[in-house]
């Protein structure tokens, strides 16, 4: 009867290395939540660009409506990053529009960019005014640096 209290006695409490295992179980748990919250980040970045990239297309368009008599203006063949010079409704609006999609911190006030600062776009309208707008941006695609290249096309008869 004495030996089996002692035995008792002696069970008691936890080992250092039964709290060590349990510490490294908790930290592979925490280290991969902490993946998993990282790759949501990224996620949401890029679901972020590809709306903005949407909503400035249609924030185009709009524009593009109102001066229906100048769509030609607006026609932009090779990937810009800029709108064209001159003091025309067209050139203004694509002017502004390149403001808003790639981001002008300099203005008055700033202007957040709707993708981001490497966005180009290009415009093309038929005679039936019949018109395709493709805005293409780099995205990171890992911690290294590298890129990759996202593009949204749309296409709109106005």
């Amino acid at each position: 009867m004495m030996s089996a209290s002692r035995h008792l006695k002696s069970q008691l409490g936890v080992s250092l290395i039964e709290v060590m295992v349990a510490v490294v179980i908790v930290a592979v748990g925490l280290l991969g939540i902490a993946k998993l919250q990282v790759a949501s980040l990224k996620n949401n970045q890029a679901a972020v660009q590809q709306s903005g990239a949407v909503m400035a297309v249609y924030s185009i368009l709009d524009r593009m409506r109102a001066n229906r008599i100048d769509l030609g203006g607006y026609e932009l063949s090779n990937w810009a990053s800029s709108g064209p010079a001159g003091g025309s409704l067209a050139a203004n609006d694509l002017d502004e529009w390149f403001d808003e999609l790639r981001g002008n911190l300099n203005a008055q006030p700033p202007i957040m960019p709707m993708v981001g600062p490497s966005a180009q776009a290009r415009i093309q309208c038929n005679a039936s005014r019949y018109c395709q707008i493709e805005i293409r941006w780099n995205e990171r695609v890992d911690g290294q640096g590298n890129v990759a290249t996202q593009s949204i096309e749309i296409e709109a008869q106005l």
